[in-house]
């Protein structure tokens, strides 16, 4: 993210603006400007990761029966299922906060538990949550190498 990304962040999140560093921001175009950004690929990666994650937990809180006939699981598995589908709405929120905020270094963190995720749903023979969560996770290192590789050509 560059320096003026950083400010025009920081000043939108204050409640002042530093006019000089923003190279014309005001308050009132401060936040429209920062809305016209392009967002990153990674970010749409994390964004759309965290989306998925929201409604997948959202589905299983609502439609229960059918969540744990989806996974294949027995009614007994009814109250780790709700736990798993809280942690899932969790998640997709923290998701979402950090694609708000452009977290890279979330981003990159997500990967290797996002990998092992998948190794894990593999294994309990979740094979379509699992191939999902690995192609999210390998997209999601793919933008972040694509990104560093744009802002380095901006630089030059």
């Amino acid at each position: 993210m560059s320096q003026t990304q950083l400010q025009l962040i920081s000043s939108v999140s204050s409640s002042h603006v530093n006019h000089t560093s923003l190279k014309g921001a005001t308050p009132a175009n401060a936040r429209l400007q920062y809305v016209h950004m392009a967002p990153s690929l990674a970010r749409l990666t994390i964004l759309l990761f965290g989306l998925s994650s929201f409604a997948a937990g959202l589905y299983s809180l609502l439609r229960p029966l059918q969540s744990l006939d989806s996974l294949g699981l027995p009614r007994s598995a009814l109250p780790a299922a709700n736990g798993n589908a809280l942690a899932a709405v969790a998640m997709g929120v923290y998701y979402n906060l950090a694609a708000f905020q452009d977290n890279r270094a979330f981003y990159l963190a997500t990967v290797p538990m996002r990998l092992t995720t998948t190794v894990v749903f593999w294994r309990q023979d979740w094979k379509g949550v699992a191939c999902w969560e690995g192609g999210c996770a390998v997209a999601t290192l793919l933008a972040l190498f694509w990104d560093a590789r744009q802002e380095k050509r901006k630089t030059m």
